[in-house]
């Protein structure tokens, strides 16, 4: 047994709080009868600081959301073909959000054993991103999706792993994607030289 478990429990002023209740069954004689220890503990200021918490996250959400135009649309940019690759190519967007899920799952487990990130697999996405002509926006706002899916029903401190150390993957894959439009820049400056003869 021993699992702890929330419960509401009530004062003997009649007020509600929120209890954490453990019980342990004792052995005193083999033939005697059962005896149980029961703690209980006032777990209110607990679920108040997640509560906190979980405000906090959804206002960093709510900030990620603002950063890229999550609803926003632009009929011009969409027309001239320069809009967000999820406004251009719905398609390959939903299959990049699922492929950046698996990855920062790799991420935060390497992050979580002190191992080296999986850089390869950055890189790899940061150049697909770069064939596709996305830009630090695109990445912000496939990013902050991915996130708010994996926030969906998990506990806080789960919620607040991908939200904290989620981002350094987002600045990780920005910082590859940098390199690719960097080495394509390079690579055309050499088949195109600056001044014609």
């Amino acid at each position: 047994m021993n699992t702890i478990r929330e419960i509401r429990a009530r004062r003997a002023n009649g007020e509600e709080f929120d209890c954490g209740i453990s019980i342990t069954p004792t052995v005193v004689k083999p033939d005697s009868p059962r005896i149980f220890t029961v703690v209980m503990r006032d777990i209110t200021e607990r679920e108040r600081e997640r509560e906190r918490e979980i405000q906090e996250l959804r206002q960093a959400l709510a900030a990620q959301k603002t950063l890229t135009g999550w609803d926003e649309s632009s009929i011009t940019a969409g027309i001239a073909g320069v809009g967000s690759l999820r406004e251009r190519d719905l398609e390959s967007f939903t299959a990049i959000q699922t492929e950046y899920g698996l990855l920062l799952e790799s991420y935060l487990k390497a992050v979580g054993l002190n191992d080296s990130p999986p850089r390869r697999e950055i890189s790899v996405l940061a150049d697909r991103l770069g064939d596709l002509g996305v830009g630090p926006r695109d990445v912000i706002d496939l990013h902050t999706r991915v996130v708010a899916a994996k926030c969906q029903d998990v506990p806080p401190k789960r919620a607040k792993v991908y939200t904290v150390e989620g981002r350094l993957l987002a600045l990780e894959v920005m910082g590859y994607l940098t390199d690719y439009y960097r080495m394509r820049t390079r690579t055309s400056r050499i088949e195109k030289p600056l001044i014609e003869r």
